[in-house]
């Protein structure tokens, strides 16, 4: 988890809070036999052991969706205001989405 809350603060201190968002598309819980194929995907794509993306592991601390509030606890614990945790946990895809569906 502090993996990815540190990936989360670059984009943040990189482009600012209102440009980052948590893609939900990860397809954890999917049944192994698509997981093992999205694993020869990244392989085939160039990714490495060294770039630590195993399709077939869940993030520790983020097992499925239920765990949510896992991310809002750490962005809590890192100094984020509400606003920011609002906009990072879904406000601003609704932003984006509302500005290029109009």
């Amino acid at each position: 988890m502090d993996t990815m809350l540190d990936h989360i603060d670059h984009f943040v201190h990189t482009v600012g809070w209102r440009y980052v968002a948590i893609g939900t598309d990860w397809p954890m819980g999917g049944p192994v036999w698509a997981l093992e194929k999205l694993e020869a995907w990244t392989t085939a794509n160039g990714f490495g052991p060294e770039h630590g993306i195993v399709p077939t592991q869940n993030l520790v601390g983020f097992d499925d969706y239920r765990d949510f509030p896992n991310i809002t606890r750490g962005l809590v614990a890192r100094g984020h205001s509400d606003e920011q945790i609002r906009g990072i946990l879904g406000e601003n895809f609704l932003r984006v989405f509302a500005a290029v569906c109009d």
